[in-house]
């Protein structure tokens, strides 16, 4: 039951703000230390794509209002992003004396990256913004986007959120929704990529029972939140969220 509730409260938090979940879901279970590295990644990777399906399918019968050139590039260079980065992650296990090593720096650079995203979202977002439509830069975009979230396990909501808001000055729910659309084709992709290279028998995904359930209701209650709240509601929800994820890993690290 611990497992259901982690993913319930993580996708509909993840829907309702476009963290997507996985941000919340792996420092957690990082901190529970009931799995491996490899495992967290794959529990989280399953449960975010289940919540992302459930939210994006909730925002298409509400009709969601979306620009679909420039989400639709981005989608392509996630997907590719997405392979890229579980290949390093692969590779880097592989070559790590200890698979505590990668845990730890993927906590750090996490921890980094979720600081620099509080301190721009609420400091420099409304001084620093550009609308790019060059669709080479937007393809890169979202290369980068699919690589660092599957590079760090997280689904890449926060930084998705920052760069949506930075590269195409979009508001708070704007961002969430082609956040959420982000996470569904990059965790599709990388999952895709671990069915061809890896023997999933080989890992303890018997939680996914719990966790698979809970990111589908989730993600159905937290996009029906997305549409009742205003924007300022949904960014008060983004920064609190960020900051407890922030405690979380900085707990992991001094665990680490």
């Amino acid at each position: 039951m611990l497992y259901l509730f982690i993913a319930l409260i993580a996708s509909i938090i993840g829907a309702l703000s476009g963290l997507g979940g996985g941000v919340i879901i792996k420092p957690i279970l990082d901190a529970i230390g009931h799995y491996d590295i490899t495992t967290i990644n794959l529990l989280s990777s399953f449960t975010v794509l289940s919540m992302a399906v459930a939210s994006t399918m909730r925002h298409y019968q509400a009709k969601t209002v979306f620009d679909q050139s420039m989400t639709s590039l981005l989608v392509i260079g996630s997907i590719v992003g997405a392979m890229l980065g579980d290949s390093l992650f692969t590779k880097a296990l592989e070559y790590a004396s200890y698979p505590q090593q990668v845990k730890q720096l993927q906590n750090v650079l996490l921890l980094a990256l979720l600081a620099i995203v509080l301190l721009y979202i609420n400091y420099f977002n409304k001084k620093y913004q550009f609308h790019i439509k060059n669709r080479a830069f937007i393809l890169l975009i979202g290369l980068s986007l699919g690589f660092i979230s599957t590079l760090l396990g997280i689904g890449g909501g926060p930084i998705n959120i920052m760069a949506l808001t930075l590269f195409f000055a979009l508001t708070a729910k704007d961002a969430s929704i082609n956040s959420l659309i982000l996470i569904l084709f990059s965790q599709a992709s990388k999952i895709f990529n671990v069915f061809l290279n890896h023997d999933l028998l080989s890992y303890d995904l018997s939680m996914l029972l719990y966790m698979i359930p809970g990111g589908i209701i989730g993600g159905l209650l937290g996009s029906k939140l997305h549409h009742r709240l205003s924007s300022h509601t949904v960014k008060i929800a983004f920064n609190l969220v960020l900051f407890f994820t922030m405690l979380t890993t900085l707990y992991n690290i001094y665990l680490s």
